[in-house]
């Protein structure tokens, strides 16, 4: 698997499990500028595999906003072979620093065989939420940490705006949401 990441894995019964992660391609991207190089734009395509029985299959997430789904699958966890969270970093949260909507985490839930986005509480305007780390009570429950990015200052067309970077601390019950920013 040349230029791949694999980057989580986990397994619902011994026979049935799924791999997350990504696959690094580079495109030609900003030309020449005073003399300098072109420069060639790294995109990562998230990829998920998922095994049955005896090998390991190509797997696809849905569309995001229309799109294919860009970008790092960061975690799986699964509790059994039809119950698991999947958590991705997209490509999509980035772009958009005045679209809340598009920067927040994103989450799946396998059903029925089918992940599905699960809606996640916009964090704040103009912040990119990501989490790191997940640690899961039960299937129904989870902590998560990570970090919240604040783009601050003026439109990118006028010089661009400055992260800040924040703890960020959430946690799911059963269908809610508490965020804890700093």
């Amino acid at each position: 698997l040349p230029d791949y990441d694999l980057r989580t894995i986990s397994m619902g019964s011994p026979t049935d499990g799924w791999i997350g992660g990504d696959q690094v391609t580079y495109a030609p991207g900003y030309p020449s500028i005073g003399g300098k190089p072109p420069q060639n734009v790294m995109i990562t395509d998230s990829k998920l595999w998922h095994f049955t029985g005896s090998q390991w299959t190509e797997a696809r997430l849905p569309n995001v906003a229309g799109a294919p789904p860009n970008g790092q699958i960061t975690k799986v966890n699964m509790f059994s072979a039809t119950d698991g969270w999947l958590f991705a970093a997209l490509d999509t949260q980035s772009s958009v620093p005045d679209n809340a909507a598009q920067m927040t985490p994103d989450l799946f839930r396998l059903e029925q065989g089918r992940w599905v986005q699960v809606p996640i509480p916009v964090i704040q305007a103009r912040r990119f939420a990501n989490m790191g780390q997940v640690a899961f009570v039960s299937p129904d429950e989870f902590w998560g940490v990570g970090d919240s990015t604040w783009w601050t200052g003026i439109p990118e067309s006028s010089g661009g705006y400055q992260p800040t970077v924040t703890p960020l601390i959430v946690h799911y019950d059963r269908g809610a949401w508490k965020v804890i920013e700093y």
